[in-house]
């Protein structure tokens, strides 16, 4: 599989998503197919979405907005943490390939469980995206990685917003260091409080669609190249 890729990795998406622009990805290397910025030869692309509870919900509107463009799939499984990943992730993949894996670790490794530190540390979750990375990277010809979301944390005691902060830090790192364009969600989601559910995690079903809605763009652009 290739991967394309130059410049500045990891700028992040602030005032695009505040401009409810947040189906932009940064650092987008091109196009997959015949790299003449006409988009894929032969659809539909085959997109593979890997995440926790959230992209449960929102993977079915992200097939909606991708009908007719790219066959959406998703881990058989809540991916979790990157440490439960770890230890799947090669039976989830098998000897398969995709266009397109867009994908998130985050809330469940930065989560303290009655006051503990997070249950994955940071400096391991670092460790253990420079594994996962590029184990997706032979799997697909192109990766889209999605910042952890925002949360409402009066209504979240086991997670603080400065530690989605860090994690999404650090996560960066690691992309730049691999060249993953990235969709700052957490960006878009802090700004859109009325996209979550009652226990200030999780989202409406109009949050769900919403979410849907952007990441499904976000693929669009990989998949047929977005503008510079």
């Amino acid at each position: 599989m290739t991967r394309g890729g130059s410049g500045d990795f990891f700028l992040w998406m602030m005032k695009s998503a505040q401009n409810g622009e947040a189906h932009r990805i940064e650092n987008d290397p091109g196009s997959i197919g015949d790299g003449d910025g006409s988009g894929v030869t032969d659809l539909p692309a085959r997109v593979l979405i890997v995440g926790g509870s959230n992209s449960v919900r929102y993977t079915p509107h992200v097939e909606m907005q991708l009908k007719g463009i790219a066959q959406v799939e998703r881990v058989p499984d809540n991916a979790r943490s990157t440490r439960y990943t770890l230890e799947r992730l090669e039976g989830w993949l098998g000897s398969r390939n995709w266009h397109i894996i867009h994908f998130n670790w985050g809330m469940h490794d930065l989560t303290r469980v009655d006051g503990a530190p997070p249950q994955v540390p940071l400096d391991e979750y670092e460790r253990n995206l420079d594994s996962l990375v590029p184990r997706l990277q032979r799997a697909a010809d192109r990766l889209i990685w999605a910042t952890t979301m925002s949360m409402l944390p009066e209504h979240q005691p086991r997670r603080r917003l400065e530690d989605i902060l860090e994690y999404n830090r650090v996560a960066g790192k690691v992309m730049a260091r691999c060249q993953v364009p990235v969709q700052d969600l957490f960006a878009f989601t802090a700004t859109r409080p009325e996209l979550f559910g009652e226990d200030g995690l999780h989202f409406t079903d109009e949050g769900y669609r919403t979410l849907g809605e952007v990441i499904g763009e976000a693929i669009k652009e990989a998949i047929r190249g977005a503008p510079r």
